[in-house]
């Protein structure tokens, strides 16, 4: 396995800390049932 460099090292923390303040409530993230999730992607 590689190691990330460090622009990977600095993007990932600021994208999940964006991502958990701006995420919008989608129903296939409150869901573990492979069908539903599935079918989200199906529609998507």
């Amino acid at each position: 396995m590689t190691k990330p460099n460090p622009i990977s090292r600095r993007l990932v923390p600021l994208l999940l800390d964006w991502f958990a303040v701006n995420a919008r409530d989608l129903p296939w993230r409150r869901t573990r049932d492979p069908y539903a999730i599935w079918i989200s992607e199906i529609i998507l």
